[in-house]
């Protein structure tokens, strides 16, 4: 997949010619449909098989368009995929292979043909499954597939046999086969007309479960669900492969004015105002690709993408998350990536949007990094008289990371000493004024030359044992809490805050604005979370049998974390067996 402004390549997960095989399966809940209710006794598979069929369907945007341009080719390793799949379900020794039409739905895979290739597979491994049972909305899928099993002509027969007169349509024979004698020992010539002319038809939609009200627009829900009442059915060219889409404004039925074709009379570079039912409200932060069709969110946040905003207005608010991917980026320490950014749109180094608390300058001031303050700076034209959300200036951002991350060495002092000098000397209006505050003794060493590399606040110091938190020259350590997960945004250690919050201490990891604290909900118990305040949804919880320690867990009791659901919209709570909380010691303030 492709990740923030890395335009990398897909990654492809599951081999080509080969399927995933998971043993031993139990389902102990239902279907979607149901709401995924509790069953009252689980079902045990010998295993399920997960294969990557082809996607023919332009209209699907979270899969990559990997079919082969080669239609022989095409042919043969769906052919394989499907092999693959029957051979697994033999090794497993199961008694019963319950196969649906994989690919034949979203993706957009001929019935037939996928039918056929299945057929064969099975006609292959004849004896090996005691039975098999085919599923799927398209009858021409499971009657392919039996006839392939017996060695037959995979296609329908023609209802007019041999006074049919249409015998001259190459498309109509494609698919319709007008002989008595129906074996075929070699059915890719039958398969390669099928590709050359494949079936013209609006696939045949699963009803939305929000019916007229679902409010969601994305290209691939639209061609994979109908909804009643609604002019959110796609045409049929936008179903079909290789086929230009209609523009975003005509597939979900938006009028433009004449303001929204050319623009507006607005400034270049200011947006004109906002629809009407946006004002007032934050944009929604998942932007285009949000799914949340909840009413509540709806009110709360704004989606203008759905309210009919101008082409300026749209351009504006792309511009905005592409500042978010940067701040992202920098708060992250990614500075290789801001960098490749900024070269592409230098424009950006100065946004500084509502809500964040850190523009681009203040990131690398509260990270120590003199390298990367200065390309912004000196490169870029970064603007250092920015404030951040809580007004604190660039200068004051870094005496307080100073301030959290002592200098260990006099080299280390120097260095922060010049880093404020610079600050200050190029802060508009302040040039110099103040001077430095960082004490440090006076050295012959210039204020130029190489920039020092960032210190990293957990290294060993020369003349200290590791472990023993003592070393010479150096703040005395202060306890602390680190989070060990695989969720990288939680993961990290946690400084004890000065104040406690609900009797309890709290905890704060300033690079990445989380903080530990013990909840006053009882059920939430401790929680980590954006802000220290009572939140009913935090990034994560352990729950109300932890108690007063937040390194204590109960037997079979596991974190929560929440996850964002990109099928139904919305977010949910996901067990984190790998989020522990442990013990460690930092360096002091």
């Amino acid at each position: 997949v492709e990740s923030g402004l890395d335009k990398g390549a897909w990654s492809q997960h599951i081999p080509t010619l080969g399927c995933v095989v998971s043993p031993d399966v139990e389902i102990f809940r239902g279907s979607t449909s149901e709401g995924y209710v509790f069953r009252e006794k689980p079902i045990r598979l010998a295993g399920v098989l997960s294969v990557a069929m082809f996607n023919r369907n332009l209209a699907v945007s979270d899969s990559p368009l990997d079919s082969p341009v080669d239609a022989e080719l095409y042919i043969e390793q769906t052919r394989a995929k499907l092999e693959a799949v029957v051979a697994a379900a033999v090794d497993l020794q199961g008694d019963v292979l319950i196969f649906p039409e994989v690919g034949c739905g979203i993706f957009q895979n001929d019935a037939i043909l996928v039918g056929c290739c299945l057929g064969s597979a099975l006609r292959k491994y004849d004896g090996f499954l005691r039975q098999v049972v085919v599923t799927g909305i398209h009858p021409a899928f499971t009657k392919a597939c039996q006839r392939a099993f017996k060695g037959e002509d995979p296609r329908e027969p023609c209802a007019l046999g041999r006074s049919c007169t249409q015998k001259e349509d190459l498309k109509h024979l494609a698919r319709h086969r007008h002989d008595e004698l129906s074996s075929c020992e070699d059915a890719l010539p039958i398969l390669l007309n099928l590709m050359e002319f494949p079936e013209a038809r609006v696939p045949q939609r699963t009803p939305c479960r929000y019916g007229a009200h679902c409010h969601i627009r994305k290209k691939e829900h639209l061609a994979r669900f109908s909804h009643p009442d609604s002019d959110h059915t796609p045409a049929v060219e936008d179903c079909n492969p290789r086929v230009e889409m209609p523009a975003p404004d005509k597939l979900l039925g938006i009028k433009r004015t004449a303001s929204s074709e050319t623009g507006g009379a607005g400034r270049v570079g200011r947006p004109s105002a906002p629809p009407a039912s946006a004002a007032g409200r934050p944009l929604c932060r998942y932007g285009e690709g949000c799914y949340n069709r909840n009413t509540d969110h709806l009110e709360a946040f704004s989606h203008p993408w759905l309210d009919g905003e101008t082409a300026e207005q749209a351009q504006s608010r792309r511009d905005l998350e592409i500042v978010h991917n940067i701040l992202n980026q920098a708060k992250d320490n990614k500075w290789d990536s801001v960098k490749r950014a900024l070269e592409q749109r230098p424009d950006l180094v100065n946004r500084h949007p509502e809500g964040r608390k850190y523009a681009l300058v203040h990131f690398a001031a509260f990270q120590g990094r003199p390298k990367e303050l200065k390309m912004l700076v000196l490169d870029f034209k970064a603007d250092l008289s920015l404030v951040s959300g809580d007004k604190q200036t660039v200068a004051d951002i870094f005496r307080e990371s100073v301030r959290f991350n002592p200098p260990r060495t006099e080299e280390d002092r120097l260095n922060d000493k010049k880093l404020l000098e610079f600050i200050e000397s190029h802060t508009p209006g302040r040039a110099g004024a103040g001077g430095a505050t960082v004490e440090a003794q006076e050295s012959p060493a210039s204020a130029t030359g190489p920039d020092p590399p960032p210190r990293s606040p957990h290294a060993p110091l020369p003349g200290s044992t590791p472990g023993s938190g003592i070393s010479s020259g150096t703040a005395p350590e202060t306890a602390g809490v680190e989070i060990v997960s695989l969720q990288r945004d939680l993961a990290g250690e946690y400084r004890r805050m000065p104040d406690d919050y609900n009797s309890h201490p709290a905890y704060v990891n300033k690079g990445r604005e989380r903080f530990i604290f013990l909840s006053k909900r009882s059920h939430l118990g401790w929680v980590v979370d954006e802000e220290v305040k009572e939140n009913p949804t935090p990034l994560a919880y352990l729950g109300s049998a932890c108690g007063g320690d937040v390194c204590a867990q109960a037997i079979g009791q596991e974190w929560m974390v929440i996850q964002r659901s990109y099928i139904l919209g919305g977010t949910y709570y996901h067990a984190d067996r790998t989020m522990k909380v442990v013990r460690c010691r930092i360096r002091s303030l």
